[in-house]
């Protein structure tokens, strides 16, 4: 649980700093502008990636001992940062783009002698002399994949999530300290990001996000298969990968066949293409949000398995999606458009408004502010020191907040928020603090009232987007693969609470007024009262 303070660090520090870097954006010349490629039509601030590299870079240096392979993945990771942001400010081409992934992976292979000698089918190591320009073209790759996947809102941003997701889940079963903690610094800082990435997004993460994120997943590919744990399959890359080295070949060979220059840009992308047939946006992205998850599902599931069995399962799934979509485009199938049924008849009229404005909403507080309340009055008085410190330092957060008023509280009260709701779940994760039937009715009608205040919420104030189906869908997974991947039943249940709270949290963050500032007051004053009892 220890690894877990440090993806919170890399979490926090990515959502104070986008903001603060979308403010200047303008002023940066970082700023993404419409065109003949792009979807959005208005400018959009190119500075996510910031928040995704300098909180997963701060926590890492923290979190592990500096040697000469994680010292090589810094600074390679600081590299790719630096072209990244300069291509983000003045447009650099391609070929000066290469030279700095060439120099970043260059510095992991050949110092941090991370190297590609294990194949699937060969008996024999690769020799040097093979395995350092394997590596690093394969790493260049890959890079390239996760850079050019970044066309539509929260999409390589959630393909790249599920791949690390995978790599940290089978880290941890295979006991790599290193891969895990480096997945996990990595996962904050991106969900971090992708609380402003949702479509319509705020902000893109530019190539100094993408590279960054690519470069993560390829050494995280290699060192766990080649030196991490030697007995997973050589071939598990390619399921931990996914969808987006499958994809930018396939772009490539559109574009030779079409007689385009390799790196022109065009609109031959997967996600491009879904786009061309019919789906919106948002279907768009919950498609490869789908396929890349039954990648990440698989690689976990099948990560000792013999490399034929891994490869035939991904050609079978590359093969299936792109010869149905092919024929699908050859037959000039489109997508129907979808008839608007207007259900709110039954809710009309001034009860009807008070319902769906007052109730919902008040519920979910009282009910917070129960188990907020009940969990700190009953937490272990020797509990961890580091919780109890962490709870002061959010309450009192919290209780400024309370006290200022702008756009920098409203932040500042989500990153508290949040960090206080993951507070609690440790806490009764450390020690059960609920009689069991008592503990599953609260959080059934917490989880209920959420779905219901949500169903009749106003469209501008709380909209489903394609990262809450990649929540249900990776929470789906570990209720149904829970044996298969060596969870315990308590561990299931930390998850399970956290979500519903977090999003019940963000529901009444986004009602604002009274709501928002009833669960400042509420959740400081619990955390307060946690702090209390886990250090007197």
């Amino acid at each position: 649980m220890v690894s877990v303070v440090y993806l919170m660090l890399a979490l926090v520090l990515s959502l104070a700093i986008i903001p603060q870097a979308m403010r200047l954006a303008p002023m940066l010349g970082m700023v993404d502008r419409p065109g003949a490629r792009k979807v959005h039509a208005i400018p959009i601030a190119r500075v996510g990636g910031i928040g995704i590299v300098v909180g997963a870079v701060i926590a890492l240096s923290i979190a592990v001992t500096i040697d000469t392979l994680v010292l090589s993945y810094i600074l390679g990771a600081l590299i790719l940062f630096v072209f990244g942001v300069a291509d983000d400010r003045f447009e650099l081409g391609h070929y000066t783009k290469f030279i700095g992934q060439f120099c970043a992976v260059g510095l992991v292979v050949i110092y941090g002698e991370l190297q590609v000698t294990r194949l699937p089918f060969l008996a024999e190591p690769l020799p040097e002399i093979f395995a350092i320009p394997f590596t690093i073209f394969a790493m260049v790759g890959v890079i390239n994949a996760f850079n050019h996947a970044d066309g539509l809102d929260g999409l390589a941003g959630g393909e790249a999530l599920l791949s690390l997701l995978a790599a940290a889940a089978i880290a941890y079963w295979s006991n790599d300290g290193l891969a895990f903690n480096i997945a996990l610094v990595a996962i904050g800082g991106l969900v971090g990001f992708l609380r402003y990435n949702n479509h319509p997004a705020r902000v893109f993460m530019g190539d100094a996000g993408s590279q960054y994120l690519g470069f993560t997943i390829a050494f995280l590919a290699v060192e766990l298969t080649q030196q991490g744990n030697t007995a997973l399959s050589a071939a598990l890359p390619a399921l931990l990968i996914g969808l987006p080295i499958i994809d930018i070949l396939t772009v490539f060979y559109r574009r030779i066949s079409g007689g385009m220059h390799w790196f022109k840009a065009s609109r031959n992308h997967f996600h491009h293409r879904l786009l061309d047939i019919g789906f919106v946006h948002a279907e768009s992205v919950t498609i490869i949000y789908s396929i890349q998850l039954l990648f990440a599902v698989s690689a976990v599931m099948l990560r000792y398995h013999l490399d034929v069995v891994i490869l035939l399962v991904y050609s079978v799934i590359v093969v299936a999606i792109f010869t149905g979509f092919a024929l699908a485009e050859r037959a000039s199938w489109r997508v129907r458009p979808k008839q608007v049924v207007d259900d709110s008849g039954w809710l009309k009229g001034r009860f009807a408004s008070i319902f769906i404005r007052v109730v919902p909403a008040t519920t979910l507080a009282l009910l917070l502010s129960v188990y907020f309340f009940v969990d700190a009055g009953w937490v272990m008085r020797d509990a961890d020191e580091w919780l109890g410190i962490s709870a002061l330092f959010m309450g009192i957060v919290l209780i400024v907040c309370i006290l200022v008023s702008g756009p920098q509280s409203t932040g500042l009260t989500r990153v508290a928020a949040y960090s206080g709701v993951l507070l609690f779940t440790y806490a009764d994760y450390q020690q059960a603090h609920w009689p069991i039937v008592i503990e599953v009715v609260l959080f059934i009608c917490i989880a209920a009232t959420v779905i219901i205040a949500v169903k009749l919420s106003e469209r501008d104030k709380f909209r489903t987007n394609p990262l809450d189906y990649l929540i249900v869908m990776l929470l789906l997974s570990v209720l149904l693969f829970q044996h298969e991947f060596a969870l315990d039943s308590t561990l299931t249940a930390l998850i399970l609470k956290s979500v519903i709270l977090l999003y019940a949290v963000e529901y009444l963050m986004i009602r604002g007024g009274v709501y928002a500032q009833a669960l400042r007051v509420t959740l400081g004053l619990a955390l307060g009262l946690l702090a209390v009892r886990a250090l007197v």
